[in-house]
């Protein structure tokens, strides 16, 4: 749910203070939420999307499997340190299209 309201830009309605709260909260019960990296991503705030990707690699996140598919990565898909995440995942690069000859 909460990423549901910011990616619709309404964080104003729950107050961001409230919003970094939460996710304060979840890191400490849980280490790493597995939503967080996707909220500051929406969020745009890459530095701490790629905080959370970090510590989402060195725990082996599973959801990682999905890096190149998922549209919540696009805010931080063109940076390249999403493209360096990729490569160290394992995940292989786009092949060329074929030709047709």
């Amino acid at each position: 749910m909460l990423l549901a309201y910011v990616q619709d830009g309404r964080t104003k309605y729950l107050g961001w203070a409230v919003v970094t709260g939460i996710f304060g909260l979840l890191t400490k019960i849980s280490g790493l939420f597995a939503g967080l990296p996707m909220i500051y991503a929406a969020l745009e705030d890459k530095n701490q999307a790629f905080m959370q990707l970090e510590k989402g690699y060195d725990e082996r996140f599973t959801r990682f499997a999905y890096l190149k598919l998922e549209a919540l990565w696009d805010p931080v898909r063109s940076d390249e340190r999403f493209s360096d995440l990729v490569r160290r995942v394992g995940i292989p690069p786009q092949a060329p299209p074929r030709s047709s000859d």
